[in-house]
Order: C-alpha cells, then structure tokens, then sequence
C-alpha cells in the first residue's frame, strides 16, 4: 500500500468514508479493513472478500487485537467516532465505572485515563487534545489493579485479606507482604470486574482488625 501514489490514497480514504490517509492506515492496522481488500479495489479487480469491515465477520485477529487493548469484552466509546483507535492506559488501568477521560496521543489513538490518575493532572491544561470518552456497556472481563495495603503486622492478617478479595470473586495475581518496623506493607495485583467490586473489597478491607489504610496504586 506504500507504492500508491498519495492523492490516490486519499481518494480511497474517501470511498471508505474517511477523511485523511492515516485514518485509512489505522483502519487496516486494527484489522477493520484488510490490506487485500484496499488493493483490490484500487486495481479494480474482484475479489473474494465482501468489500465491508472485517469486523463484521468478527475474526480471530481482530478479537485478539480487541482484547489486548482493553476493549471487546468492555469496549470504549469515543463519543461522536466510530473510528478511532482506544486503549486503557497503564498508568492507571481505568476499569469500568472508573469516571474517565479521553487524550488523543501521536499516533496510538485515544489513551482513557481515570480522571484522578496522577498523569491527567499534566495533561489538563492541553485541552486540544482532550476528548470525551465513555464505558460500553455491560462486561465479563477482568483487568488488573494494583493495591496497596498497610497495617499492623500481626498473625493471620494476610490469610484475612485474600479471604475478603476470595469472598469479593476476585482472583489474586500476586500478593507480596514487607515488613514496615511493626508494621506490614502488603501489596496486591487483583483482577477486578468494575468499580463496583473493586469499592467491595476496599471497604471490608478496611474493616479488618489492625488495618490503617488500603488505597489503589497508580503508576507515575
């Protein structure tokens, strides 16, 4: 696709209802269009495939790709585009039911951040690229959250912990306890559902004997 000419390019960017060639570019890369489709119908000739969004037949690859960036099975709406490429960023794995906010970045699309994560604090006063963005609809997917938790260190406290994660129907990625002179600091990785189950398990945590605080992490 590299060797047509430009001004063609951006003729079929428009047969495809898109405005700019990169658009036509990030739709072949999501897996929305496939390469042989394009080419195809630049050189005129038939082809096999039905000449609409590969998603329609709702390939592997494209579930895949879906996955890996956080959306599929909770998928994230950029309000008034169909076609813009989303994904959760790492810093503060936003979850569904996080209050959120969209940052169109330099060629990966749309970055979702929770409006209380760290980095949006640097980003607010680009108000060029903010766009408003919102959850999908309803979802079975789990993603990963970071916890912190700090308390007085004392026998049976780690086994009351993963009791109320298990209690909550989470499952525990890692958890890793360091002793804070008599103090514990543990630290867990869960998979979460939404902030529903989330807010749970932050709650029943609290109330467990010798707890002074348990908080989510965010990575700067």
């Amino acid at each position: 696709m590299k060797k047509i000419p430009n001004e063609d390019l951006q003729k079929l960017s428009s047969e495809y209802g898109l405005s700019r060639v990169e658009d036509l570019f990030a739709a072949v890369g999501f897996g929305k269009y496939s390469a042989r489709q394009v080419l195809s119908r630049y050189f005129g000739e038939p082809t096999r495939e039905p000449d609409k969004p590969v998603e329609d037949a709702k390939p592997t690859l494209v579930k895949t790709v879906k996955r890996m960036l956080g959306m599929g099975e909770a998928p994230l709406i950029v309000k008034g585009h169909d076609d813009l490429l989303v994904f959760r960023a790492k810093c503060c794995n936003p979850i569904p039911g996080d209050d959120i906010i969209g940052y169109v970045t330099r060629g990966r699309g749309v970055a979702v951040h929770t409006r209380v994560c760290p980095n949006v604090q640097n980003l607010l006063y680009q108000t060029e690229r903010r766009i408003a963005v919102a959850w999908g609809g309803e979802s079975t997917a789990t993603f990963p959250v970071e916890l912190l938790v700090r308390a007085k260190d004392r026998a049976g406290l780690l086994a009351e912990i993963t009791a109320v994660i298990s209690d909550a129907g989470s499952n525990i990625r890692t958890l890793e306890s360091r002793p804070d002179r008599q103090n514990a600091r543990v630290e867990a990785s869960l998979e979460i559902v939404d902030k529903r189950q989330l807010e749970t398990i932050l709650a029943n945590i609290r109330r467990i004997t010798g707890v002074y605080g348990v908080e989510r992490i965010y990575q700067v």
